[in-house]
């Protein structure tokens, strides 16, 4: 998927949207930009790339889970820590 594309954008709003409710803006801002970046593959090709790691569709899925998680746990580490 490209990062041009308009289904990326939108589902990340839709993912973001909800977690304004649990964090504050700016970090919701970062949920939602890491989220499109992860769910368009970019940051996995080029990890794929730097690492000359297989691109085996099942690892490329488990890398992809992992960076949502990352991401999440990064924000609410974050909001517990104070950061505005």
């Amino acid at each position: 998927m490209s990062l041009r594309h308009v289904a990326g954008y939108i589902h990340a709003g839709i993912y973001a949207i909800p977690m304004l409710f649990l964090f504050s803006w700016p970090i919701v801002c970062m949920i939602g930009i890491s989220h499109l970046l992860i769910d368009t593959r970019v940051p996995i090709d080029w990890l794929i790339k730097i690492m000359k790691k297989t691109d085996i569709p099942v690892v490329r899925l488990g890398n992809d889970q992992v960076l949502h998680i990352v991401v999440i746990v990064l924000a609410t580490f974050l909001q517990v820590s104070g950061v505005k």
